[in-house]
């Protein structure tokens, strides 16, 4: 089975993309995609070996012409994929802070709370100038625990 990375080159291909939208609508003889794009039979050839190799396409031979249709089940992976990454689930820790937390997370830095951060608008402990002093006994982020602040 293709791996994600590879799948996401494939599609990444101008032809390609258009031969994918041609059957998202229904499955196609490859002498009808051909009248669609403004490439030549061997290059388009070329493009559905790649695409069926890929496991993107399935060739079904209808007597003496080839009808392509999309293998969905590599679709339904890179939609999921997409999904995380919209539900940020990519970025678990992400997760535990709020649009208030200044770990940095909120602007795809990697996020530097622990497991347990349950940093909001309340904390003033002032890692970013670090002057743990600052925290109270509200402060979530264990300073008072003598464990190190892990808010930044």
């Amino acid at each position: 089975m293709t791996n994600l990375s590879e799948l996401f080159k494939i599609l990444a291909d101008e032809n390609r993309l258009k031969i994918i939208e041609i059957l998202s609508k229904h499955n196609v003889c490859g002498c009808n995609i051909l009248e669609n794009l403004n490439v030549t039979q061997p290059t388009l050839s070329h493009h559905m070996k790649v695409l069926t190799d890929a496991g993107l396409v399935m060739p079904i031979k209808k007597g003496n012409k080839v009808v392509y249709q999309l293998e969905k089940e590599n679709f339904a992976r890179i939609s999921k994929y997409i999904e995380k990454i919209i539900g940020g689930e990519i970025m678990e820790k992400d997760k535990k802070c709020d649009e208030n937390c200044t770990c940095g997370c909120h602007e795809g830095k990697e996020c530097t709370c622990d497991d347990n951060c349950q940093c909001g608008s309340e904390c003033t402990c002032g890692c970013n100038d670090n002057k743990e002093e600052n925290c109270d006994e509200e402060c979530t982020c264990g300073c008072h625990e003598g464990k190190k602040c892990t808010c930044e």
